[in-house]
């Protein structure tokens, strides 16, 4: 059972995350009614008994002063359990936050989805799996929780991805088994301006396996994708002469994910 959430959130005074269906005031019902608890969301989903629950909530948790002065917000409640189920669950829910309590959620200022929910759908793809008995490679809660920031800044070049779960969870349910899952790479340099000079750049496994840089990314990072099969690569670069060289680099293609700064 999958929840997800993108848009307006705050915290309000239960610390609970609260997702906003509408903008508040702007449409005819009472004050914060088009709103709907998620940490309650995710808290009630597991009673249902499902193999699995996972919640999503990519919005900012921003303390608002008239939720303060009040016990929760009166919102949507799709689902209101008694306390005998829910302290009879067998399944935990993963609820995943995109923002820290009291803090905002961050988007790209072109058209593209927001940061968690880009970093989320990286980790979906494989960056965030993990080998799992009897079911091979599988992104689990753990790696979603713990792993994310490495796979934003990897695969997005976004680095102050902070995660939170909205609820405790003690059991790594797997979510998606990934028959082959690929690792996120990203190879820059000590000094990122020597990044738009760099005739070639490559990195290759020693068995025939090369990724190499396009002649028309000129970007102060490369970004690419390998294996998840635990070989290992060397990362080179070739500059101009007026460029002191550069040593190659190293890395596994292991998850998370894999950055690489050449040094000279």
């Amino acid at each position: 059972m999958i929840f997800y959430f993108a848009g307006h959130g705050v915290l309000d005074n239960e610390r609970s995350a609260i997702g906003l269906l509408e903008e508040i005031g702007c449409v005819d019902l009472p004050e914060w009614a088009a709103s709907i608890n998620v940490t309650q969301l995710a808290t009630a989903l597991p009673t249902k008994r499902t193999s699995g629950c996972w919640v999503f909530f990519d919005a900012c948790q921003e303390v608002v002063t008239d939720l303060i002065e009040r016990r929760g917000a009166p919102g949507v409640v799709l689902m209101n359990p008694g306390i005998r189920e829910v302290t009879n669950i067998v399944v935990d829910a993963v609820a995943l936050a995109g923002s820290r309590a009291g803090s905002q959620s961050w988007a790209p200022s072109d058209d593209q989805p927001p940061f968690f929910t880009q970093a989320l759908l990286e980790g979906l793809r494989g960056a965030c799996a993990e080998e799992v008995n009897h079911i091979g490679w599988a992104v689990t809660g753990k790696q979603l929780l713990f792993c994310l920031p490495q796979v934003a800044d990897a695969a997005l070049g976004y680095r102050k991805l902070s995660p939170q779960p909205l609820s405790l969870f003690n059991q790594d349910v797997p979510f998606l088994k990934i028959p082959n899952p690929e690792v996120p790479v990203l190879v820059t340099t000590e000094t990122e301006a020597h990044m738009l000079f760099a005739q070639g750049m490559n990195a290759a496994d020693g068995n025939g396996r090369v990724f190499t840089r396009a002649s028309t990314d000129r970007g102060l990072e490369w970004r690419f994708r390998v294996p998840a099969d635990d070989v290992r690569y060397v990362a080179s670069a070739t500059f101009p002469e007026r460029i002191d060289p550069y040593r190659d680099g190293s890395f596994i293609g292991r998850p998370p994910a894999q950055r690489v700064v050449l040094k000279q």
